[in-house]
């Protein structure tokens, strides 16, 4: 019975799958050259050789043992801040239908304005007990319009933060001298994220 070995192209090809669903579940590691050398170097440093010589791909688990360790003792590169410069032709393009919008929007109002004010009152008072009546219609079926999601006040004990957004909670309020963007925030938050995780 032939014993089956893993190819070289199928052992890169799920390192490769493994290491693009790393990716997808943290979005906030930023996977340049130098980040992903420092995961690769902590992988090898457990495995005792090199990925290439390593006869088996590489698991998720893999990763992410080693991303956690590395946040919990060292960093990683932050992803840059995307500037993104704009034609200068489509801004006045948009700018100028924003305003033909607007100035629709406006002589719209002052026609309806215009036109309710002229409006003998016995007509006026018809039309605003239709819009009552469908206004207590709507409220005894509870279809009023509700706020847009994240615009509604909410109480504060109702906020659930996630496990990272509360390490960094953890630590600026522990630490409100240090700067969110310098590297010792960030050390303080992976210790923090490791200990919210155990």
């Amino acid at each position: 019975m032939q014993v089956h070995t893993i190819t070289t192209d199928e052992k890169e090809r799920i390192t490769g799958q493994a290491a693009n669903l790393f990716k997808v579940r943290h979005p906030d590691f930023y996977p340049c050259q130098a980040n992903s050398d420092k995961l690769i170097s902590f992988i090898e440093s457990q495995l005792g050789m090199s990925i290439l010589d390593y006869p088996y791909p590489l698991q998720l688990a893999q990763f992410e043992a080693a991303y956690d360790h590395i946040l919990a003792t060292s960093w990683f590169y932050a992803r840059p801040e995307e500037v993104i410069e704009e034609d200068p032709a489509v801004v006045r393009e948009r700018n100028a239908q924003q305003k033909l919008r607007d100035d629709f929007d406006a002589r719209q109002r002052f026609e309806r304005t215009q036109r309710d004010k002229n409006m003998p009152l016995a007509e006026l008072g018809k039309v605003v007990s239709v819009q009552n009546a469908d206004f207590r219609a709507q409220r005894e079926l509870n279809n009023l319009p509700v706020r847009t999601p994240g615009l509604e006040s909410r109480h504060v004990e109702q906020v659930q933060l996630g496990i990272k957004a509360q390490a960094r909670v953890n630590v600026g309020l522990a630490h409100p001298e240090l700067d969110v963007k310098s590297s010792e925030f960030a050390k303080l938050c992976a210790g923090e994220l490791s200990r919210l995780r155990s």
